[in-house]
């Protein structure tokens, strides 16, 4: 610890997870003086926001880049600085938004991306590759729509993969506060 990293953020360390369920898990994360912390997905800590959090790994949002911390302790950036050219955005989603991707309909990957694209303000050159949800991953859309509306009505995040050539590589769907 005490390292920083190339977003400037103090390396933490990741202590363990505790698996809740399925697709639900804790983080213990040390901070400063081998203090612990335990969080949830949408807690705070370092001016992020934990995003995701998996058996052996927690993500955490600052701006536009993802801290990602391992079991092992060691953090790093997965957005341009760790790997050039590679962007991952976030886009804070409220129940209006919410209600236009209910509102999606469609049999076929490329006509749905499209959909969600406009309904969203997203670059039209994305083309959704899979869907993260609740720890679930998807690879249709179809499929995902659904859980992707009840997530974040919960005040849950959806994590959008896009194929390669488009402007954005990755995009996390972050509900906004009241929106459930």
């Amino acid at each position: 610890m005490g390292a920083v990293n190339a977003t400037g953020i103090e390396d933490y360390r990741l202590a363990g997870t505790i698996q809740l369920s399925a697709d639900a898990h804790l983080a213990i994360v040390e901070v400063a003086d081998a203090q612990q912390q335990l969080l949830r997905v949408g807690d705070q800590i370092a001016g992020g926001t934990v995003v995701l959090i998996r058996d052996e790994e927690a993500h955490i949002r600052i701006g536009s880049e993802t801290l990602v911390i391992k079991l092992e302790g060691a953090g790093y950036a997965s957005a341009s600085e760790a790997v050039p050219g590679f962007v991952v955005a976030s886009l804070d989603i409220d129940s209006s938004d919410v209600s236009a991707i209910a509102e999606l309909t469609g049999d076929d990957n490329k006509v749905l991306s499209e959909q969600l694209a406009d309904s969203l303000s997203l670059p039209n050159d994305l083309l959704v590759n899979r869907i993260q949800v609740g720890g679930r991953m998807f690879e249709s859309l179809q499929v995902a729509l659904p859980e992707m509306r009840r997530a974040l009505s919960r005040g849950e995040f959806a994590h959008l993969f896009f194929e390669a050539g488009g402007s954005i590589d990755e995009v996390y769907l972050m509900p906004k506060t009241g929106t459930r």
